[in-house]
């Protein structure tokens, strides 16, 4: 099992003022083997998933957070 913990937030580059932050974390898990090569490039690979997957979920926030102060 992979666990990816994520701590964001948005400043404000003038005053150093929060705009937005916030935290979640992804769970995944993987295969393994008899392979010491085979479970640590699933390994990696796993990792590289739960990087786009935080990456998209910071992305989808902020992109929420905008929409929302448009109103």
């Amino acid at each position: 099992v992979v666990t990816v913990k994520v701590n964001y937030k948005l400043t404000e580059s003038a005053t150093d003022k929060i705009i937005v932050s916030g935290k979640f974390s992804r769970i995944a898990s993987y295969s393994t083997n008899f392979s010491p090569y085979g479970n640590q490039a699933n390994q990696q690979e796993i990792q590289n998933t739960l990087a786009i997957m935080s990456a998209e979920e910071i992305r989808n926030r902020l992109i929420l957070f905008i929409e929302h102060k448009k109103k």
